[in-house]
């Protein structure tokens, strides 16, 4: 049976790993692993199966994809994303790379190209993915940032969502408040408009 349940660990295939007598055939838990003797090096490599193989089948975990890492990530389906634990590393579930909002992935554009074969066709889709992402950017310019109220500045400014509402521009850092646009230096701004504070 060791020898059963050894070849069946080398293969990864530690989820079915059954009882080798014929009348039984009930499905092994941790302690009977436990009690069959199996070496170090095996019982490391069942947990370490067994650990991945529970990963895997968990809708809201999955593996952190940052080389450097590799530790448990807390995966949102809806957002199309994930977070590191360990690393703290927000990441596109598509490419594993850093998460970008409004922005196609580029793993789904070369899907996409992939479908076509003539030249022709791949320009027109190639032309139809830039459009898209301009329309994209456009979007996330207009809802997620405002113009620094400097008049004679307005370069395009954008507020990280854990920030507070004390803004600086980082071209010709003048301060100002994110929630009404009026100039904002030191909290006196923010104490007589106790709603400007919070956004």
């Amino acid at each position: 049976m060791v020898t059963d349940v050894t070849n069946k660990i080398n293969s990864g295939q530690v989820s079915d790993i059954c009882c080798a007598e014929a009348s039984c055939k009930k499905l092994l838990n941790e302690l009977d692993m436990k009690s069959l003797g199996l070496n170090q090096e095996m019982r490391e490599k069942y947990e370490t199966f067994s650990v991945n193989n529970a990963i895997a089948n968990m809708d809201d975990m999955g593996w952190c994809p940052n080389e450097t890492c590799g530790a448990i990530a807390q995966i949102e389906k809806e957002e199309n994303s994930g977070r590191c634990q360990h690393c703290d590393f927000y990441f596109c579930l598509d490419c594993k790379n850093r998460v970008h909002p409004f922005k196609r992935c580029d793993i789904n554009r070369v899907d996409l190209m992939q479908k076509y074969t003539t030249t022709v066709e791949s320009e027109k889709i190639e032309s139809e993915n830039k459009l898209a992402a301009q329309a994209l950017m456009a979007l996330f310019w207009r809802h997620c940032s405002k113009e620094c109220p400097n008049h004679k500045c307005c370069v395009k400014i954008q507020k990280v969502e854990s920030g507070c509402t004390h803004m600086q521009c980082p071209v010709c850092h003048h301060g100002f408040c994110w929630v009404c646009l009026k100039p904002a230096k030191g909290q006196k701004h923010f104490k007589e408009n106790p709603q400007c504070a919070v956004e």
